[in-house]
């Protein structure tokens, strides 16, 4: 129960993360988004002032159109308001949204960007001769290096260069005019925005996962209990079977000795048998590898000895079988579920291979690898699915529950290994195991 923990806690643990890093994603995203179009828009504002804040707006096509009295609308100067009272001044409505002191427009429409804002803009001939700097408040670049800065943009459109700096260029009155501004103390609160999201991400991935980690074992305490106590009870009632099975096999084997066989005792014995076989398959349920049921065991022999155990009874089906086992190969495990995880793999091979069957066991990169094959009547492609409990494949007897291989998988993994299974193109069935 321990894997499905583990497995639910980095699951959990990263989707949360993922969903951090979208969402973050997507707001520093929008964030960089707005802050280019708010440089954007402050380019436009220049090229519709021919270059420089200093400069009156232009048209489109570089005319000037009729200019507004923005500080006093109707035309009127400020001696018109020079001696009204204080109470008249906060009543007219001319002064309500453009009052020093009260909130304006901010951003780039601020009335204060144009008086805040670094930038320079270089006018150039058609050609890109006779360069003339028609603006210059910046103190980060100087002349010189505005004028050379502005020659190698001419052939763009607008942009970002040098990490922090906007560019747009236009013409007017037939000539090309190339606007830089600075818009570094805008960008530095987006990258700060970009690194607090980072901070977030990683701090609320760690919050997460500790707390995923106390929910996980509250979750999984209650479903390991009920596993260990269900794991016991069918190592338990496996136990129980056994003996009167072994009980009523005796007794009929002394009833034909003194009265001889009859149909009767055969039908015990054919229903013992059937009955041993739904024990062992009810053991099969029950995999449990505590660590002092551990030791240090040699797979080598226990393969081999399994090998020679069933060497006569593969024999006698025709099956010819090949061994390639290096010595002294151990693992650590429980021999008992070795053992029987050996036993289920070559009762299969005594089953179902038609002619031949190969043992391979070695040990590459500190991993014990076993590779079995043999012949059989399946067609080509995958098949983990024979992992499943109670599946069987096309080649199997009616009989079969569909248990064998889902203890081997079962115990590989309760030993942190892989297991797979593969039928090739000439029908060879593979078993690899890697531990």
């Amino acid at each position: 129960m321990k894997k499905p923990e583990t497995r639910f806690l980095w699951t959990a643990t990263a989707a949360v993360f993922l969903s951090l890093t979208i969402l973050m994603g997507i707001i520093n995203m929008v964030n960089f988004t707005m802050a280019s179009e708010d440089a954007d828009h402050i380019t436009e504002m220049l090229a519709h002032r021919q270059g420089s804040f200093d400069q009156g707006l232009t048209a489109p096509d570089g005319s000037m159109p009729p200019q507004a009295n923005e500080s006093f609308p109707n035309g009127q100067d400020s001696s018109a308001f020079q001696n009204q009272p204080d109470d008249a001044l906060k009543k007219d409505d001319r002064f309500l949204n453009g009052f020093p002191g009260r909130m304006g427009p901010m951003g780039p429409d601020s009335p204060e960007t144009g008086s805040s804002m670094r930038y320079f803009t270089v006018s150039f001939g058609q050609n890109g001769e006779d360069a003339q700097l028609v603006a210059y408040k910046i103190s980060a670049v100087t002349e010189e290096e505005a004028l050379i800065w502005a020659k190698s943009l001419m052939n763009e459109s607008t942009g970002w260069t040098h990490g922090t700096y906007r560019y747009r260029i236009y013409t007017q009155n037939d000539r090309i005019y190339v606007t830089v501004i600075d818009q570094g103390r805008e960008m530095i609160s987006c990258y700060r925005i970009l690194i607090i999201s980072g901070i977030g991400i990683a701090a609320g991935t760690l919050i997460s996962f500790l707390i995923l980690r106390l929910v996980s074992k509250k979750l999984f305490g209650p479903l390991e209990e009920a596993d260990r106590r269900q794991r016991q009870f069918l190592a338990q009632a496996e136990k129980e079977f056994k003996v009167p099975l072994t009980v009523i096999s005796a007794d009929t084997e002394l009833i034909e000795r003194e009265n001889g066989p009859s149909e009767k005792t055969r039908s015990i014995h054919r229903q013992v048998k059937q009955m041993n076989a739904l024990v062992k398959d009810l053991g099969k349920l029950s995999i449990r590898q505590d660590e002092e049921t551990l030791s240090v065991i040699s797979l080598s022999n226990l393969l081999q000895e399994e090998i020679d155990h069933k060497a006569a009874r593969l024999s006698a089906k025709g099956i010819t079988f090949t061994t390639s086992i290096a010595p002294d190969i151990e693992i650590k495990a429980d021999p008992q579920v070795i053992s029987r995880m050996l036993d289920e793999i070559t009762d299969n091979l005594v089953k179902y291979a038609l002619t031949t069957v190969r043992f391979s066991l070695q040990k590459e990169h500190e991993r014990v690898q076993l590779i079995i094959e043999n012949d059989a009547a399946l067609k080509a492609g995958s098949c983990d699915q024979v992992f499943d409990r109670f599946t069987k494949l096309s080649n199997a007897a009616e009989e079969e529950i569909g248990l064998g291989l889902s203890y081997v998988k079962d115990a590989i993994l309760s030993l942190g290994g892989r297991i797979s299974a593969e039928v090739d193109e000439n029908s060879i069935f593979r078993l690899l195991i890697a531990l």
